[in-house]
C-alpha cells in the first residue's frame, strides 16, 4: 500500500515474449485492451500509476500526445497500474468513470501489472510503449522525455501538430484587441450564465459527491474552476466575457456580455467557448462547451501557463 517508485535503469532489460499479444481484461462497464486485436495499427500506450499522475513527470508528453493529429491507422490508451489494489477496485472504477470523460484516449486499469511486467517497466513513473503494426515493440521510455525525445516519438506516430487556425476576426474586448495580442497569447472565455464563488463545488462543505460531480458537469462553472487556477500574470492576456461574481483573477478582464463579440467569435447566445490567439494573430484553439481536463490542458500550453488549482476528480 505504500508508494513504489523503482529507480530508471539506464537501459531498460530485454522483453522478448508476450510483449504484442498482451491483453488486459475488462470487467463491467470498464474496457480492456487486447493488443492482438489491435494487429495492424500502430498503437502507443500511456502508462501512469498514482505516483506519476500526482508529480506530472510526464507532462510534456502527455500533451504533445493529446495535441497531436493522427493517421487513421493510430490508436492510442491510457494505461492505469493498480496493481495491488484490485481489493477497491469497485471504488477505483467509479472514479476512473469520471477521469474517462476527462481524456482524449480510452483508459484502461491494469490491476495484475501486465503491462509494467510485459514491458520490463519500473513502477512509479510516467511511461511510453509503441508497438508497431506486425506487433513488435519499437519504443519504450519511462520516465521524464527531453523535447528531443518527444520530437522522435512524433516521428514514429507520424503524427503533426494541428494546423495552425484562421486569422482572428477584427476585435476589441476589454483590453485586448488584434493589435494587443501581437505581444502576446491572449484568450477569450465565454460563460454560459452567470457564475458566482458560492457555485463552486465544495465551497460549503456540504456537497454530496453525487453534487460535486453534477457540478463538474456544468459547462460554465467547469470553465470558471480554469479561471481562477490559471494565473496569467504577464505571460498571456486574457478577458472574460460574462458575469462571474466573488471569484479573484490574475491576469484576465471581465467585460460585459455583448453580442457582437460572441457573433464576431461565432459563438451562440448563452453558449460557452474559449478560444486562444497566438502571436501571429490566428486562433489555435477555439472549443465550445463544456471542456474535458485534456483539451484545458491543451489551452495551457498554448497561453505558456500552467494552472494552479488541482485538477483531480473530488475525493
Amino acid at each position: 500500500m505504500w508508494p513504489r517508485v523503482e529507480p530508471i535503469p539506464e537501459v531498460l532489460p530485454e522483453v522478448t515474449e508476450g510483449d504484442g499479444t498482451l491483453s488486459i481484461a475488462g470487467s463491467g462497464t470498464v474496457p480492456g485492451l487486447s493488443l492482438e486485436q489491435l494487429r495492424g495499427n500502430m498503437v502507443f500506450l500511456r502508462v501512469e500509476d498514482r505516483e506519476s499522475f500526482s508529480n506530472g513527470e510526464g507532462r510534456s508528453l502527455n500533451r504533445a500526445l493529446d495535441r497531436w493529429v493522427y493517421p487513421s491507422d493510430t490508436v492510442g490508451y491510457v494505461i492505469g497500474d493498480a496493481e495491488g489494489f484490485s481489493v477497491f477496485a469497485s471504488q477505483i472504477d467509479r472514479v476512473a468513470g469520471w477521469l474517462r470523460d476527462e481524456m482524449r484516449f480510452p483508459f484502461v486499469l491494469d490491476y495484475r501489472g501486465d503491462v509494467i511486467r510485459t514491458f520490463g517497466l519500473p513502477k512509479g513513473h510516467t511511461a511510453l510503449v509503441i508497438v508497431g503494426r506486425d506487433g513488435q515493440v519499437e519504443l519504450r521510455h519511462s520516465g521524464p522525455m527531453s523535447d528531443s525525445e518527444i520530437e522522435h516519438v512524433r516521428a514514429l506516430l507520424a503524427a503533426h501538430e494541428p494546423p495552425a487556425g484562421i486569422v482572428a476576426p477584427t476585435f476589441e474586448v476589454g483590453s485586448l484587441s488584434n493589435i494587443a495580442c501581437q505581444r502576446k497569447p491572449c484568450a477569450l472565455a465565454f460563460l454560459g450564465r452567470s457564475v458566482s464563488g458560492a457555485d463552486f463545488p465544495g465551497i460549503d462543505g456540504e456537497d454530496s459527491e453525487a453534487e460535486i460531480r453534477q457540478k463538474f458537469e456544468d459547462p460554465s462553472l467547469k470553465l470558471a474552476l480554469w479561471l481562477v487556477g490559471m494565473k496569467l500574470g504577464n505571460l498571456a492576456a486574457g478577458a472574460v466575457v460574462g458575469t462571474l461574481d466573488g471569484v479573484e483573477l490574475d491576469g484576465w478582464t471581465l467585460v460585459a456580455e455583448h453580442a457582437s463579440t460572441r457573433e464576431a467569435f461565432d459563438v451562440a447566445d448563452g453558449q460557452v467557448a474559449l478560444v486562444i490567439i497566438g502571436m501571429q494573430g490566428r486562433m489555435v484553439f477555439r472549443e465550445l462547451g463544456r471542456l474535458p481536463m485534456y483539451k484545458l490542458a491543451i489551452a495551457s500550453h498554448y497561453l505558456g501557463v500552467e494552472p494552479t488549482l488541482p485538477t483531480r476528480p473530488p475525493e
